[in-house]
């Protein structure tokens, strides 16, 4: 997605070349926050940005799912596959 985004800014949506490091660097830190190296500027691109970060996020979401397939019927396979546990190896 980030590098559609790129393309987004000066290039064909279809044409994807890969940015040089330094520019693809900072507009990863400004949106994605993956290449900041402390806790500091990971905190400072989160509140600049106006997202939480990943992991709550996938913490949440987790737990909405698991919340989501509890109610549904005790028949359902979704639910079934919370209790199923294989023996033997893979």
């Amino acid at each position: 997605m980030s590098r559609q985004f790129y393309c987004l800014l000066g290039r064909k949506p279809g044409e994807l070349r890969k940015p040089s490091s330094r520019r693809y660097r900072c507009l990863l830190t400004v949106v994605y926050v993956k290449y900041s190296r402390s806790i500091g500027h990971t905190l400072l691109a989160t509140t600049y940005c106006g997202r939480e970060q990943t992991r709550s996020q996938r913490r949440k979401k987790r737990w909405k799912w698991i919340g989501h397939t509890l109610r549904k019927a005790p028949n359902c396979n979704t639910r079934q596959a919370l209790t199923w546990n294989p023996q033997g190896q893979r």
